[in-house]
């Protein structure tokens, strides 16, 4: 259930995430850097900041969600805080990583990402089975995390090779961002609206949530990246404005 819930945010973001692939292809291939590094600013930072909000909203919501969906079952405990961290941590990267990725795929290096790709893989499978056995599922999960991490900084020094930007500021951004989330997830287990008794409730509920965090999202954002986060509104706004004009 946890993967299930997960996955299907994962699918969603990276859906919306996708739709500028080809731009950046043909932006690289023309040789208009300087236009490229500015999109990919911009493209980084939204996915950061949504992936941020909507991670986050998943964590704290699935423990009242499956606390209705298991409401009368017994046979096995279903709601495991620890879990759903894991999940955080390893989405977070797994989205994250896609600007990187996509980068290198559309530049043609895709050979080099596939060599990462299989020894993150490998490392995958050796931490997943070593904390398997102290953590349970929690262990599997961590494993996964830790092997996305490793694709993640490989992508991020390559993705630098072939389009400038600033590697430290994304990485602390990345970090930030976890933490906000992490602090999330912490403070929802002292909040008693969160305690839903039936589905129509835990849906505006989560709704509630998810707008909550994504404001305070770009709020924390703003004040620690203002000159980027700028730059994503007038992007974003002017492209409101050539849409309905």
């Amino acid at each position: 259930i946890y993967n299930q819930i997960f996955q299907g945010v994962y699918q969603y973001l990276s859906a919306l995430s996708s739709a500028p692939t080809d731009s950046f292809g043909h932006l690289l291939k023309s040789g208009e850097d300087k236009n490229a590094q500015e999109k990919f600013l911009i493209y980084k930072k939204t996915i950061n900041i949504f992936s941020t909000a909507f991670f986050s909203a998943a964590s704290v919501m699935i423990i009242p969600f499956l606390q209705i969906y298991t409401r009368n079952v017994e046979d096995e405990n279903y709601i495991i805080p620890g879990l759903a961290v894991m999940f955080f941590l390893y989405n977070y990267l797994k989205i994250n990583n896609l600007p990187y990725g996509m980068i290198i795929n559309v530049s043609g290096e895709f050979e080099k990402q596939n060599k990462q790709t299989g020894f993150a893989a490998v490392a995958n499978l050796a931490f997943s089975l070593l904390f398997m056995k102290k953590l349970g599922l929690n262990g599997i999960v961590l494993g996964s995390a830790i092997g996305t991490f490793i694709i993640i900084t490989c992508n991020i020094i390559k993705a630098k090779e072939i389009l400038f930007f600033d590697e430290k500021r994304d990485i602390f951004s990345i970090i930030i961002n976890f933490m906000l989330g992490m602090s999330f997830i912490y403070s929802s287990r002292f909040i008693d609206l969160l305690n839903v008794g039936n589905y129509l409730s835990w849906a505006l509920a989560a709704l509630t949530v998810l707008i909550l965090l994504t404001g305070i999202v770009f709020a924390v954002n703003y004040t620690f990246d203002f000159r980027i986060m700028n730059k994503c509104m007038r992007y974003y706004i002017l492209k409101m404005k050539r849409k309905h004009g």
